[in-house]
């Protein structure tokens, strides 16, 4: 098994132990066992719990931002929508993760059962992410409520708590999607 698929393989165990255990019951003997390595496998690639984390939260990132720019650029490429279209990806790649409350942030989970500085990274790519969809055409109070919404309903899924049932959620977010379509009360009518 080459280093690079070993620490994949490290990083999908990690995630199925928050999983299973959530994010307390992470551990490096845990992962071990749900890897089927020793625990010096583990140290191999990641020396510590905390850059287990670290690496879960960049890998949990990265996979994002992929989607993000992918969405972005779809949105981007409509006819006749004029602003708005990170504020969508970001709303169709939200609420795209698994709705039964699987939304891969084992890392973030793991970090504020842990040790909340961890998210330090996590903090600096949401306040790139909450940049752009501000700079993106809409009014920034209507990005900041799409953002807000969307990351409330992203993790009151991942926790399973107060959220709206699946019936519910295609006229959430439609409701979403027209408020990322709306002309800025601040913008001239050729913004538009």
């Amino acid at each position: 098994m080459r280093s690079n698929s070993r620490r994949e393989t490290l990083l999908e165990a990690a995630q199925a132990v928050v999983a299973e255990r959530g994010g307390g019951g992470l551990t490096l003997d845990a992962v071990a066992a749900q890897a089927g390595l020793s625990k010096g496998g583990v140290l191999y690639h990641f020396p510590t719990k905390e850059a287990l984390i670290v690496a879960m939260i960049d890998k949990e990132l990265d996979a994002m931002d992929r989607d993000l720019e992918a969405a972005a650029a779809e949105e981007a490429a409509m006819e006749g929508v004029s602003g708005g279209a990170f504020a969508r990806a970001y709303l169709r790649v939200s609420v795209a993760e698994d709705y039964n409350g699987d939304c891969g942030l084992g890392g973030l989970l793991a970090a504020v059962a842990s040790d909340p500085s961890l998210l330090a990274g996590y903090r600096a790519r949401t306040a790139r992410w909450q940049e752009r969809m501000r700079a993106d055409g809409l009014d920034p109070a209507v990005a900041e409520i799409i953002r807000m919404a969307t990351d409330g309903l992203y993790y009151s899924t991942l926790v399973d708590a107060a959220r709206p049932g699946p019936e519910e959620l295609p006229a959430f977010q439609a409701a979403l999607f027209a408020l990322s379509r709306a002309k800025s009360p601040h913008a001239s009518s050729t913004d538009y």
